[in-house]
């Protein structure tokens, strides 16, 4: 009897990332990912792992947060590297300094008001929201590659 390890094609990779953002209007189906928003999380959230829910992390409330919409570009296809899929940028600012923040963490999440944490990273530097001109400027970019099996990280560009 053989174990044999199956080794994902670019085809697969590609049909598995246009399924996560796409939409089949026959069915009305959506992909998981297809409309799914984009959420900050504040310091004392405890580190994302594979537990982590809504719960127990902080969302952010600095003046002026709301979750942002992640708009996904079609899936891109490398012969090189991983098959990635990347949103448009998204712009999170402050109205008003009543409230800062400390960043440090990103999110994607089923909906725009509760909803459930679909995906969480640190971010590798921590952003402060402390005054009008603080901002953060992200996008998210999902990646599944030939040599892991469970698909590789949710990176933030």
């Amino acid at each position: 009897m053989f174990a044999q390890l199956w080794v994902p094609t670019y085809a697969l990779l590609s049909g598995m990332m246009a399924d996560l953002i796409g939409y089949d209007p026959s069915s009305g189906m959506s992909g998981v990912l297809r409309n799914c928003y984009c959420a900050l999380f504040q310091s004392g959230s405890p580190a994302p792992s594979k537990g982590s829910t809504l719960v127990t992390q902080t969302e952010a409330d600095y003046d002026g947060y709301a979750r942002q919409e992640v708009v996904w570009f079609p899936t891109y296809l490398d012969v090189l590297g991983p098959q990635a899929v990347t949103a448009a940028n998204l712009q999170f600012r402050m109205t008003n300094t009543t409230t800062p923040n400390l960043i440090t963490q990103i999110g994607l999440v089923s909906l725009v008001t509760g909803g459930v944490l679909l995906a969480c990273s640190e971010l590798q530097t921590p952003v402060q929201f402390s005054a009008l001109t603080d901002q953060l400027t992200t996008a998210p970019v999902f990646q599944l590659t030939f040599n892991s099996i469970y698909g590789g990280p949710l990176v933030w560009a």
